[in-house]
């Protein structure tokens, strides 16, 4: 666990940090337009992407003893499903251009369609490492992938393409990551295939399948209906926002949760194991991401401006009240993933039926107020979702939700405060973006850790090598 948790680091610190590099040149090239029209086409491609595995991938890396016949039929049913999605999309272009009333948008779905295929032979191999928690090679190859495809997207973004260097950057860089897991993995598909074979995985997969559906779904509403109602332009100021908060977001808790359900899943039937490993992944996650986002609530305004130049400072407001919702991923993320981990996908389906029923009246209400108002709606309904997981958590491993909110508080109430004395530094310093950054960072960030240390918080310890994870 602690080599996947190494690597997967280092996947995220080099390759989105190289990506994030890269979508900062092309922020300052291209036009808010340019990246609201390729968020449009990516919420069709999104979405349909979750049917290329159906849940498979999941159950593979959940079942302990998966046989090659199950493997190949799998990788298979993937293939078709791949070449299916692609030619739906295709002809589905002058339908999806027509409900955005953007004539462009028919070519860049034509030119999106590609990557279910590419994607559909990726499917099994990547399951296959996950299972084992082997990610060295997929960092690896993610960071080619990212490189080139970077490098070629900038170029035609120089050289004028416009929205056709995101295109083009997002095909290649998948047609890449394809061919090197093909070059190197040692699996290989048979000359096998038996539906019946893979009736244990689908009994699993299809209950995780359908919450990835909605969860998809939901993510992306928001894309699709800012897209509809408003101009491409302000689409853009708010996936740029948005994109930020999920970099933050991944950067403080992505490579945890990567080996935290092949972790939980290979303990599932030891619950004082599971107890622990989940104590301790949300103590560290919680430290972790709020203070992150803390740095990133009080300096928002100057990281933009420093990234994206002035003309990408509308997305300010929109990420400030994103953060206030940012934790919730991550904390989420953790509780849901012991649900699954331990095999209980009739209850992790209930869990997301009920949280997309509450997600919904907040759609319903929030863009009646406008892109703001639907954002604080969000803000409010994180809370409420953090709680029910909690409470899905309490049932299927005993811990209390009182405990477990115990673990957690602390960190809101340090980050809290270090966000006050940040605000102050803000709002009665006036220097050079670049250096208000530097105060604005070193400010939370001196006080998060002073607070931590000063108040013996279980995070400090744990990072001193003191902590021992209490049995609930």
């Amino acid at each position: 666990m602690l080599k996947g948790i190494f690597w997967d680091l280092v996947d995220k610190v080099f390759n989105l940090g190289a990506g994030f590099i890269i979508s900062v040149i092309l922020s300052r090239i291209l036009t808010p337009e340019d990246f609201g029209l390729v968020s449009m086409v990516m919420v069709f491609i999104s979405f349909s992407q979750v049917f290329l595995d159906v849940g498979f991938s999941s159950a593979l890396v959940y079942k302990q003893d998966v046989t090659e016949e199950q493997y190949s039929t799998v990788f298979y049913i993937n293939i078709a499903i791949g070449a299916l999605l692609t030619c739906i999309m295709f002809l589905l272009s002058e339908v999806i251009a027509g409900f955005y009333g953007q004539s462009i948008i028919s070519s860049l779905v034509k030119g999106t369609s590609i990557l279910f295929l590419i994607n559909s032979l990726t499917v099994v191999q990547n399951a296959h490492y996950i299972k084992v928690i082997n990610l060295k090679p997929l960092a690896i190859f993610r960071a080619v992938a990212v490189i080139i495809s970077g490098v070629a997207g900038i170029t035609m973004a120089y050289l004028g393409f416009g929205v056709w260097s995101l295109v083009s950057q997002s095909v290649l860089s998948a047609l890449i990551f394809t061919l090197l897991i093909w070059v190197f993995s040692k699996w290989r598909p048979k000359l096998l295939f038996n539906l019946h074979s893979i009736k244990e995985l689908w009994q699993y997969g299809s209950k995780i399948f359908i919450p990835n559906l909605l969860e998809t779904f939901f993510s992306k509403l928001d894309v699709l209906i800012i897209g509809k109602i408003f101009p491409p332009a302000s689409l853009g100021y708010y996936t740029r926002a948005q994109s930020l908060n999920s970099l933050i977001i991944q950067y403080s808790s992505g490579s945890l949760l990567k080996v935290f359900f092949p972790a939980i899943s290979k303990n599932q039937h030891d619950l004082v194991k599971v107890r622990e490993i989940y104590s301790t992944a949300l103590i560290v996650v919680s430290f972790a991401a709020l203070a992150l986002l803390s740095i990133l609530f009080v300096s928002s305004r100057s990281v933009i401006i420093l990234l994206f130049t002035e003309k990408w400072i509308q997305s300010d407001i929109y990420f400030k009240i994103l953060v206030l919702s940012g934790y919730a991923y991550p904390l989420s993320a953790i509780m849901v993933n012991v649900i699954s981990g331990r095999g209980n996908s009739k209850a992790y389906l209930k869990l997301d039926l009920i949280k997309k029923a509450i997600l919904i009246v907040v759609f319903t209400i929030g863009f009646q107020t406008g892109i703001t108002g639907f954002l604080y709606g969000m803000v409010i309904f994180s809370f409420l979702a953090v709680l029910l997981n909690m409470y899905f958590v309490s049932v299927e491993i005993g811990i209390s939700v009182t405990n477990q909110i115990k673990m957690v508080v602390p960190y809101f109430i340090i980050a809290a405060s270090s966000i006050g004395l940040g605000l102050i530094v803000s709002n009665n310093v006036d220097l050079p973006n670049f250096f208000m950054l530097v105060a604005e960072s070193a400010t939370v960030v001196t006080s998060y850790a002073l607070l931590n240390i000063l108040f013996n918080s279980k995070a400090f310890l744990l990072f001193k090598g003191k902590f021992i994870v209490q049995k609930v």
